[in-house]
């Protein structure tokens, strides 16, 4: 599993890393909220955070974490 650091600026967080969970360690709730805080559907199956209150889908992550936490993300070249 590669590990993606995302470099956090102006915030309490010093880096979070984001890496394919492996199937079985996955946490499988089946009381899942009904959408994330984009207004998203969650549908079976898909990844979720939970920051707080907040709820993301796992393909919103970067967007949330940008404008909610002002984070810097970098891509190594």
């Amino acid at each position: 599993n590669e590990k993606v650091p995302f470099h956090i600026g102006l915030s309490n967080i010093d880096a979070i890393f984001v890496e394919d969970i492996p199937e079985e360690e996955k946490i499988k709730e089946p009381d899942h909220p009904i959408e994330d805080f984009y207004g998203n559907e969650i549908m079976k199956d898909e990844t979720y955070f939970v920051f707080d209150c907040d709820v993301v889908l796992e393909q919103n992550l970067k967007q949330y974490l940008t404008e909610e936490y002002e984070v810097e993300c970098y891509q190594a070249q």
